[in-house]
């Protein structure tokens, strides 16, 4: 969706900056803005989860624009494959099993896109979309864009009060916009995308202004972001910090706001991204607020909008530099849990797109020469499939890493959360 006035890139900036500048404040760090596989559909604390990505299957599939204007589909058809791995996984080999599952049927191109979409759809059914196993099939649905299911999906929204169901249901119905392309020519499926797209864009909107949950109203809001004009978004953020409410979208708040419509089309990228980029150098953004951009712009570079991002050459440049600033501390001696390790993955993914490196070769280089068992264990835990295990293990280098991983846990100074993901990551490489 083109913004129609550059004025107004430069007005929201302008407002965002004097924002920050006025009302800035330290917040505890969250990690509610993780995106990788690790968060999506995850079935336990101890079992992660594979990825596949819309661009992936855009790639693959002949079919994938195909869409249907007709719901009629949607009739409940089971596979029986998948259905009965649902049911009978209980442990991490078994999620792999299902993942692996999952991925060669979506991939399949004997099984048209709609066929998946109703596929899916009937388990999640099944299972129910707030069970584990609803969540987990949920977020492998939204990587087809089903644009057919808005009405359904925005139904169940209606009726749901996890918060966590909510967001799961919203991140998949904005991907679903997506679907649009100019591979799409009949008429009657464009106005439909266009129709479906304003009942997503407008629930945003009421979520936004009706949500009495903060966090809610913070993720949502960058939701919008993502679907709305910049006047549509200064306006509703107007509307909620002028309101009688202790909620207000100010200073480390206002950031991923502001980056998401700065990534939002290349006219924004070319034009507020910098602007930003300028903000920071010259220190008008506080600690609190550099941490939430980094959070936002890591976890764009880490999806399907990348490309868009990095086709700006001087974006591209100051990424390539900005990057090697950022790169998250992660100590033996600290406190350390999954989800620091989700942070430097997303750094490190991120750093090898801007500067053209082969992530699976960036990866195993950081995995045989690396000195930081941690960094090792995040791309063990994190990133490494039975491939990449097998290859790195044929490697002569291996033996240093077994050492690294191996001192660390026989180091005094180690703390007892960093020793159980080491552990976790020995074992990968070691069975």
């Amino acid at each position: 969706m083109e913004f129609n006035n550059k004025n107004i890139f430069y007005t929201l900036l302008v407002i965002g900056v004097i924002l920050l500048s006025v009302f800035f404040g330290f917040f505890n760090k969250n990690n509610e803005d993780i995106t990788t596989h690790v968060e999506k559909g995850s079935l336990s604390n101890t079992q992660e989860q594979k990825y596949i990505s819309s661009s992936e299957l855009q790639k693959s599939l002949d079919d994938f624009h195909n869409i249907s204007v007709d719901t009629k589909y949607l009739d409940k058809n089971q596979i029986s494959e998948i259905s009965n791995l649902m049911r009978i996984f209980n442990d991490s080999k078994k999620v792999s099993e299902l993942d692996n599952a999952i991925i060669t049927f979506l991939k399949n191109k004997d099984i048209s896109r709609l066929d998946k979409i109703r596929g899916l759809w009937s388990m999640i059914e099944n299972f129910g979309i707030s069970s584990n196993k609803g969540l987990f099939l949920l977020d492998y649905l939204g990587t087809l864009e089903p644009i057919e299911l808005t009405d359904n999906l925005i139904n169940i929204y209606c009726d749901q009060q996890d918060s966590v169901v909510k967001l799961k249901i919203i991140d998949v119905l904005v991907n679903s916009i997506n679907i649009a392309s100019p591979d799409i020519q009949d008429e009657k499926e464009l106005a439909f995308i266009a129709g479906k797209s304003v009942s997503i864009e407008s629930l945003l909107y009421d979520e936004v202004l009706n949500s009495t949950d903060e966090y809610m109203l913070s993720k949502t809001l960058m939701w919008y972001a993502n679907v709305s004009s910049p006047e549509r978004v200064q306006d509703i953020i107007s509307i909620i910090n002028n309101r009688d409410s202790n909620i207000k979208i100010e200073g480390k708040k206002l950031v991923p706001i502001l980056t998401r419509v700065a990534i939002s089309t290349q006219d924004a990228v070319e034009n507020i991204l910098p602007t930003i980029f300028a903000s920071i150098d010259n220190g008008s953004f506080s600690q609190p607020e550099i941490e939430a951009f980094n959070e936002t712009i890591l976890s764009a570079l880490n999806s399907d909008v990348c490309d868009n991002i990095l086709m700006h050459s001087a974006t591209k440049n100051y990424l390539i530099n900005y990057l090697s600033k950022q790169e998250p501390k992660i100590n033996l001696s600290n406190d350390i849990s999954i989800y620091n390790l989700i942070d430097y993955h997303s750094w490190a993914n991120a750093n090898a797109k801007v500067n053209d490196i082969d992530a699976s070769e960036y990866f195993q280089d950081m995995v045989l020469a690396n000195k930081n068992a941690l960094k090792i264990s995040s791309i063990l835990l994190l990133y490494a499939d039975e491939s990449f295990i097998q290859d790195i293990k044929q490697h002569t280098d291996i033996e240093d890493t077994y050492d690294t991983l191996s001192s660390a846990l026989e180091s005094s100074e180690t703390h007892e959360s960093s020793k159980a993901l080491i552990q976790r990551a020995l074992d990968r490489i070691k069975k």
